[in-house]
């Protein structure tokens, strides 16, 4: 606790606060739009990046927001878990939406599944069979917030053909990979949801509206 209060006590007297120093590297980034991080790639499917051996996957946001500069360094040197970090760190920034696609993008191509996951549910519409392409390769590697999303597009028939048996596995195997009551909670609502659609096939045997239910998921 001593530790936690310090580190602000720290920053202040520096002449600097957290948010200030991960809003510079953020404008700095998007003035500078290095090379290394704005490349044609960035355009590309993120299924089609999505390495064979994923890499471990290490939660450093705490990191970037104190420590940014050592972020960008990270991940300019290829540190896919810095690029993670530091896209989680921006994206919540407002006006910098743009710039944590392409660090999610980034830190995709070096292994982070999640990163993969993250890029696609903030693309367009007419993006979806790349969605859902994402979310498919992504669920086979055990990523938990892929196999949800996927779930609940089998479900509503959302760029892929409903398939409710499915749709209820991948919910299920979700919230076992995460083991988390938030994130469970939610897989229930989709698994009630599947039943209801169940229930209006059998009463009533038509296609019920693939867009009810509750809104997308977002990170």
């Amino acid at each position: 606790m001593i530790r936690i209060l310090l580190i602000p006590l720290l920053l202040l007297f520096a002449g600097c606060t957290p948010a200030q120093d991960i809003n510079q590297a953020a404008e700095g980034l998007a003035r500078e739009q290095p090379k290394w991080l704005y490349s044609p790639a960035e355009n590309a499917c993120p299924a089609d990046v999505m390495t064979d051996q994923p890499a471990p996957v290490r939660y450093l946001g705490e990191v970037c927001i104190e420590n940014p500069k050592k972020c960008v360094e990270g991940c300019k040197a290829g540190g896919g878990n810095d690029c993670f970090a530091m896209a989680l760190a921006v994206e919540p920034i407002r006006g910098y939406t743009k710039l944590a696609d392409r660090l999610f993008y980034r830190a995709c191509s070096l292994g982070v599944v999640s990163a993969c996951s993250n890029r696609a549910s903030s693309m367009n519409t007419d993006e979806t069979a790349c969605q859902v392409r994402t979310y498919e390769k992504a669920c086979n590697r055990s990523d938990a917030w892929a196999c949800l999303t996927l779930g609940m597009y089998l479900a509503r028939g959302m760029g892929v053909e409903r398939d409710l048996p499915r749709a209820r596995k991948l919910i299920t195997e979700s919230c076992e990979l995460v083991d988390d009551e938030e994130w469970c909670a939610y897989g229930l609502d989709m698994l009630m949801e599947i039943d209801r659609i169940e229930k209006k096939q059998r009463d009533r045997m038509i296609s019920p509206d693939a867009g009810s239910g509750p809104p997308l998921l977002h990170r």
